[in-house]
C-alpha cells in the first residue's frame, strides 16, 4: 500500500488525563484534512478518547508512562493507532458492557462498545517486549451502489448466449461502478469483502495497489466479470484471487477462468511467487474453476462466512456458516524448506506439501524460549464476526497472551478466531499444541510468499461444523476435511 509520510502525523503525550485534550485535537485537525465531516469527526475523537483513556486507566494506573498516537491519511480515509508499553492488556479486569435494568446505560465496559460501533475496523497487536498497539480504521462515507443513484439496482437474467469478444483486461477506475454493480447482480448485497459495493473505495484501493481489479467487457461496453488481487501486508509475496463474480447472463463463457489467468501473468510480473483463492463449499463450481487451473487445496477456513452469503441461482439458502477451502497454485518453483508442525499432524502437513508442490522436509520442533515474549496481531472483520490472528513471534508467555486474546474476541462478538502460525519457526510445534489446549483445531496450511507456509488453526466459539454438508470435488479435499473432522472434538 502507498503511503505518503506527509498525510502521517504523529504525537507523544504523557499518559495523563490533562493531555488528552491535545490528542484529541490533533486527531480532529487530520480527521478534518481527510475529508469528514463534523460529525464523522466527533465520532472519531470519542473512539480515541475512549482508547486513551483505557492507556491511562490500565497500562499505567500509577501513572509515569508515555502515550503515542499516529494518524495516517489513507486514500479511503483514515487510519489511527494508539501505542503503550505499559501493563499487559488483561481483559478480565476490564468487565463486559451490559445496560442496566431500568434502561440507563452501564460504564462498565462502555469503552469498548463504543469503540466497536464507532469505528469500520479495529485491530489488537501484542508487541511483546515493544508493548502493545491498537489500531483504527474509519472510511470515508461514500456511496454505495445502493445510494444515490435515483433508481433501484437491477440485474438482467436474460442468457447471453452469444456475447460476442470479451476483452479482458485491467479495470479502468471508471469501471468501478458497473463492476460493484457485477457483484450485486451474482452474490446480492451479501459478499463479504464489503468495499467492492462502494465504487469511490475500489478505485481507491486499486489506486493504492492493495488491489488489482480485472475486467471482462464485452464488444458493447457492459462489464461481464470481475476477480482481483488482494494483497496481505504482512505476506508481499503472495496474494489471494478474489472477489470473482460473473454477472448471470454470462455464466457459461469461461469468464472467471479467463481472468484468473490474466491475473496470474499480473502477479508473476508484480514478482509474486504463489496465489491463493477461498473457493467456498456450498457448491463445487468454484472449486472446480480453480483445480483445473492448477490450484491445490491445502487447509479450510470453517464457518469463514456468515450464513446470509447468497449465489444468485447456485446456492441461496446456507443452512449453516458458509466454509471455504484454501486452493493455492505456485507461480514460481517454490525452493525446498524445513517445517515444524506439531508431531501430531507431521504427517498431514507433510502430505499438504507433497500435493501442492512444495519440497518440504518435516523436523521436530523446539521448546518456546523462556526469555522471549509472545508477539501477535489481531484483526476483528465485525460484518463477518471473525477475527485472524497472526504470530510474528512466540515466547513462553504465548498460552496466556492467546487466552487473554480470545477472552477479548469473544466479547467482541467474534464467531470465529482464525490463527496462523510461521511453521519454519521451530517454536511453531510448541505453539500449536498449546493452541489445541486453549480449543483450536488444525485445518491445513497455507503456502506464504516468501517460502515456507503458515499453519492454520481456528477457534469456533459454539459453532458445530456438520461436515457432511459442505460439498467437495477433489478427492484429497476429502481427504483433507476427514481428517479435520477426526480431530474437532466437537464433531462427535
Amino acid at each position: 500500500m502507498k503511503t505518503d509520510d506527509r498525510d502521517r502525523c504523529q504525537l507523544q503525550v504523557p499518559a495523563e488525563p490533562q493531555y488528552l485534550p491535545m490528542a484529541l485535537h490533533l486527531v480532529s485537525d487530520i480527521a478534518e484534512l481527510a475529508g469528514f465531516d463534523q460529525r464523522d469527526r466527533q465520532r472519531i475523537e470519542v473512539a480515541v478518547e475512549e482508547a486513551v483513556s483505557n492507556v491511562i486507566t490500565h497500562a499505567y494506573p500509577e501513572g509515569g508512562g508515555v502515550c503515542g498516537l499516529t494518524g495516517v491519511i489513507t486514500p479511503t480515509g483514515l487510519e489511527i493507532r494508539i501505542h503503550d508499553t505499559g501493563l499487559p492488556f488483561d481483559p478480565e479486569q476490564i468487565p463486559d458492557f451490559r445496560p442496566d435494568p431500568d434502561g440507563k446505560t452501564a460504564s462498565s465496559g462502555l469503552g469498548s462498545h463504543l469503540i466497536r460501533h464507532l469505528m469500520d475496523e479495529m485491530e489488537f497487536c501484542n508487541l511483546g517486549n515493544g508493548g502493545k498497539e491498537t489500531r483504527f480504521v474509519r472510511y470515508l462515507p461514500h456511496a454505495s451502489i445502493f445510494e444515490g443513484a435515483g433508481h433501484p439496482v437491477q440485474t438482467d437474467d436474460v442468457v447471453v448466449t452469444d456475447p460476442g469478444e470479451i476483452a479482458i483486461r485491467l479495470m479502468d477506475p471508471v469501471e468501478a461502478v458497473e463492476v460493484a454493480r457485477c457483484v450485486y447482480d451474482a452474490y446480492g448485497y451479501s459478499y463479504v469483502y464489503e468495499h467492492i459495493y462502494y465504487p469511490d473505495r475500489l478505485r481507491a484501493m486499486n489506486h493504492e495497489g492493495s488491489l488489482i481489479s480485472a475486467v471482462a467487457v464485452t464488444g458493447t461496453g457492459d462489464v461481464a466479470g470481475h476477480v482481483a488481487l488482494v494483497f496481505d501486508p504482512l505476506d508481499p509475496g503472495s496474494a489471494e484471487v478474489a472477489i470473482a463474480a460473473t454477472k448471470c447472463r454470462y455464466r457459461g463463457h469461461a469468464v472467471v477462468p479467463r481472468l484468473v489467468t490474466f491475473l496470474e501473468q499480473v502477479g508473476r510480473e508484480q514478482g509474486l511467487t504463489c496465489l491463493f483463492s477461498q473457493p467456498v463449499t456450498a457448491h463445487t463450481i468454484s472449486q472446480h474453476v480453480f483445480h483445473k487451473l492448477g490450484y491445490h487445496t491445502s487447509g479450510f477456513l470453517l464457518a469463514h462466512a456468515p450464513a446470509t452469503l447468497s449465489f444468485h441461482r447456485i446456492a441461496e439458502d446456507l443452512a449453516q456458516r458458509e466454509s471455504v477451502a484454501i486452493a493455492c497454485k505456485y507461480l514460481v518453483s517454490p525452493e525446498a524448506v524445513t517445517l515444524y508442525p506439531p508431531s501430531v499432524h507431521a504427517r498431514m502437513v507433510g502430505a499438504i506439501c507433497a500435493d501442492i508442490g512444495l519440497p518440504a522436509t518435516i523436523a521436530p520442533g523446539q521448546f518456546l524460549d523462556d526469555a522471549v515474549r509472545t508477539e501477535l496481531q489481531s484483526v476483528i472483520k465485525t460484518g463477518m464476526l471473525v477475527a485472524s490472528i497472526h504470530f510474528s513471534r512466540f515466547g513462553a508467555d504465548l498460552s496466556m497472551a492467546v487466552r487473554h486474546e480470545v477472552i477479548r474476541l469473544k466479547r467482541e462478538g467474534v464467531q470465529v478466531i482464525e490463527a496462523s502460525l510461521d511453521l519454519s519457526d521451530p517454536a511453531a510445534a510448541s505453539a500449536a499444541g498449546l493452541l489445541e489446549d486453549l480449543g483450536f483445531i488444525f485445518t491445513g496450511i497455507i503456502p506464504t510468499g516468501a517460502g515456507g507456509a503458515q499453519l492454520l488453526m481456528q477457534y469456533l466459539n459454539g459453532i458445530v461444523i456438520d461436515y457432511q454438508a459442505l460439498r467437495l470435488e477433489s478427492d484429497f479435499s476429502k481427504e483433507l476435511l476427514e481428517y479435520i473432522r477426526l480431530h474437532d472434538p466437537q464433531s462427535g
